[in-house]
């Protein structure tokens, strides 16, 4: 039985398409569309697809269900709560619009059921029959498909929706009109010129860029994302006006990241407060102030060229501080007001993402030392990284979560009391590892379902690697071991006094002794390339 448990999941529209998981097999899909629909032809899964869509009648009986969870009676209550439930995947846009009701009975019932929904078997199966019609190139699936993105709200299944419409409307110099005409839909252009933006064609971006003064600032969002991966500098205005205009923190996180990651060594300090929307225009202004005075020194396209040889250092003990280690030369920083700094990550404008265990805080800080943004917790983090889609994960002792920069968490998922959590991260591909107290490697799918058990050595570290390995530091034994997407062994190595390792992109690792005061850079067979005393003790290191 797993140890893991999901306590809390409430997940929200996310603008870009996230990880979605270990990757779904076509055999798979097809067996188990027979299995639950009888079959996985085309007309069947239309066919079912339409009846998942509801209509005027559907919302209407919602509302007056969702109405009923605030009922005096508690058998009313409960009744409306079972056909909500029943309703299943096309009754949780309304439920989670209900999930901040003024009635704390109708809010927690309604968060309830969206909980409920999720968890249940047959959740994803729109997204796998959307999945099928997508690999099989049915092109009277496309306006279906665009039907159901305005409610797609679970991130998985959005990304899988715009998966399977880039593959079936968006076919070489081939575009299904269905795309083109929801360009002058308000709910679906966003959508529309993603697709469109696929096709490699300038002629499209050139049609595309007149949505950089669109009035939905999605959609502004996702040209202008396009448009700077091309040097348009025009871009660069829009995603600062989506930082104070964007209806979703999902959108204005990801244009703030986007923008630090521009700036490089010229970016501002931006506070983001309390992310109210005051705040955000602050934000804006002084991003904005900021192009107006750097923007001529900003060189687009500029590639990231961070050095092979440095990682960021944690250190606790008699002294608490977040530094940069390398081999030699002065640190770019070295940020020492801190309390049980136990992990950390270098992020791209100058910034550092900091978990401090005793503090019972993770707070993004400037190479100065200035927090940017910080967020509590009930128990003390012991590792934090920032997604591709600007979210926060942070793993505590009993638990792993996902938060925005508006503090909102997109999931919580509580790990079993008889154990605790030494390390965790997010894998690439959205499943989640964790190390524990107890000596065991444990892998969980994206909605927190646990997927592999592995015992090892001993406690210890880990570290997530770009092709969804992960690498696992045992610091009762000096072992380092790196295991593939597919759970197996890769590299095994044996090193004395082995307290973390990060991979570096030349294939080495460098491994940071925390009670031997040294760095050790080694290769996959374990041969030592060179080794480095250091003055302090480190507990945590990642190249990035």
């Amino acid at each position: 039985m797993s140890r893991c448990r999901v306590i809390v999941l409430l997940a929200l529209v996310v603008a870009a398409s996230p990880p979605r998981g270990i990757a779904s097999d076509a055999k798979s899909d097809e067996d188990r569309l027979t299995k639950e629909l009888g079959g996985a032809d085309a007309e069947r899964l239309l066919t079912y697809l339409r009846g998942q869509l509801g209509g005027p009648e559907s919302t209407k009986r919602f509302a007056e269900l969702i109405e009923q969870l605030g009922n005096t009676n508690f058998r009313t209550r409960q009744e409306a709560t079972k056909k909500l439930v029943e309703a299943g995947p096309v009754a949780l846009p309304q439920l989670k619009a209900a999930s901040t009701h003024s009635d704390k009975e109708v809010s927690g019932r309604a968060k309830r059921c969206v909980n409920d929904i999720q968890q249940s078997p047959r959740y994803d199966l729109p997204v796998v029959a959307i999945r099928h019609l997508g690999r099989v190139k049915e092109k009277r699936g496309v306006e279906l498909m665009l039907s159901f993105l305005p409610t797609s709200a679970d991130e998985p299944f959005h990304a899988d929706v715009m998966e399977a419409l880039a593959g079936v409307g968006v076919s070489g110099q081939e575009v299904h009109p269905a795309l083109t005409k929801a360009l002058d839909e308000p709910k679906l252009r966003a959508a529309a010129v993603q697709l469109l933006l696929r096709r490699d064609d300038p002629a499209v971006r050139k049609q595309m860029k007149v949505y950089l003064t669109d009035k939905d600032p999605a959609v502004r969002f996702h040209v202008a994302m396009n448009l700077l991966k091309r040097g348009d500098r025009d871009a660069v205005a829009a995603l600062i006006g989506v930082i104070a205009e964007a209806p979703t923190v999902a959108f204005w996180q990801q244009a703030e990241e986007t923008l630090y990651a521009l700036a490089g060594d010229l970016a501002p300090s931006v506070e983001v407060k309390g992310a109210s929307a005051a705040d955000r225009i602050d934000m804006a202004q002084h991003w904005s102030d900021w192009w107006k005075a750097k923007g001529d020194q900003v060189l687009l396209g500029r590639k990231d060229d961070h050095p092979n040889d440095t990682c960021i250092m944690c250190e606790t003990g008699q002294v608490n501080r977040v530094s940069e280690w390398k081999p030699e030369g002065k640190p770019r920083f070295d940020i020492t007001d801190l309390v049980g700094p136990v992990d950390a990550r270098i992020l791209p404008g100058k910034r550092v993402l900091i978990a401090e265990q005793n503090n019972r805080k993770v707070s993004e800080r400037d190479f100065n030392g200035k927090i940017v943004w910080e967020h509590t917790f009930d128990d003390g983090p012991v590792s934090v990284m920032r997604l591709p889609n600007g979210n926060t994960f942070v793993a505590t002792m009993t638990r792993v979560t996902e938060v925005r920069r508006d503090g909102e968490e997109v999931y919580s998922y509580l790990c079993d009391p008889m154990t605790t959590i030494s390390d965790a991260n997010r894998l690439s591909d959205g499943r989640i590892a964790i190390i524990t107290t107890d000596d065991q490697v444990i892998w969980l799918g994206a909605n927190g379902k646990e997927l592999k058990r592995i015992d090892v050595d001993s406690q210890g570290a880990l570290e997530a690697q770009p092709n969804g390995g992960v690498l696992v530091s045992q610091v009762g034994t000096g072992r380092i071991t790196e295991f593939d997407a597919k759970y197996d062994k890769v590299v095994d190595l044996q090193l004395d006094g082995a307290w973390m390792a990060t991979k570096l992109p030349d294939g080495h690792y460098l491994v940071a002794s925390k009670t031997r005061q040294r760095m050790t850079k080694v290769d996959t067979k374990g041969k030592v390339v060179y080794e480095h005393t250091v003055e302090g003790n480190p507990h945590a290191i990642h190249w990035r």
